[in-house]
């Protein structure tokens, strides 16, 4: 592992924590990069506070994971889950409405300065649009992504290294951990993810028939008429 990308991502942290008395909020998902950030800012020797939002569409694995892993870690609950969110939305989330994240994901930490595990190689709208600190003015909150130019073989190295826990996902063949069925992993990914948590595929399924009723009650134009045929454009979008 660099040492250097290693002391400069803990100078980073040092650099910019926070002088509130409130220390960082540090937001883990439960995937290799969280595990890098939550050992980097003990090795920092920074206040901070470790923070989970629960989707609700989380896998049993990543649950059970954060919990063992991170016994102090806050874990913050939404106010609806993802599948009254579909009913109310009237369409399931596609890669383009990703209303699922605003709701349940990128949420927590206003008014604070957060640490996220986000990096430039993950996809080009991150390299795009990420930077090493974020500022938003609207909710008063600075981001700091500590390791955004780390690339994913140094993520493995540094977990190598300092012998850090990943999530057993990852050992199932998973690259990336995240909502069971996110559309953002595509058809392949999906239907692999609905064989593997089969009560996933169900509760997705119900929730798409409370959104045709809800679009039924609305008068809202569908040519769907069954959760299937939901299931079946969405997965296949």
């Amino acid at each position: 592992m660099n040492k250097d990308k290693v002391q400069i991502a803990i100078e980073r942290l040092q650099q910019f924590e926070p002088k509130d008395g409130h220390g960082y909020y540090v937001a883990i998902s439960g995937g290799k990069d969280s595990d890098v950030i939550a050992k980097l800012v003990e090795m920092a020797g920074v206040k901070y506070e470790l923070h989970h939002n629960h989707t609700t569409a989380d896998a049993p694995q990543t649950v059970r994971y954060i919990r063992e892993q991170y016994p102090t870690c806050i874990i913050e609950y939404p106010q609806k889950s993802l599948w009254q969110l579909i009913g109310e939305q009237g369409v399931p989330p596609t890669r383009l409405m990703r209303y699922c994240c605003k709701e349940l994901k990128e949420h927590g930490g206003e008014g604070r300065t957060k640490v996220l595990g986000v990096r430039w190689q993950e996809s080009s709208g991150r390299k795009n649009n990420r930077k090493m600190i974020e500022l938003c003015y609207k909710n008063a909150t600075t981001t700091i992504n500590p390791i955004v130019d780390w690339r994913e073989s140094e993520v493995w190295e540094f977990h190598r290294e300092y012998e850090l826990p990943h999530n057993p996902l990852y050992d199932l063949g998973y690259k990336r951990v995240g909502c069971i069925g996110c559309p953002q992993k595509g058809t392949k990914a999906m239907l692999e993810d609905f064989n593997r948590f089969p009560k996933y595929k169900v509760m997705y399924l119900e929730a798409f028939k409370k959104m045709l009723e809800v679009r039924k009650k609305k008068g809202l134009e569908t040519s769907w008429t069954t959760p299937e045929e939901v299931f079946n454009w969405w997965i296949n979008l």
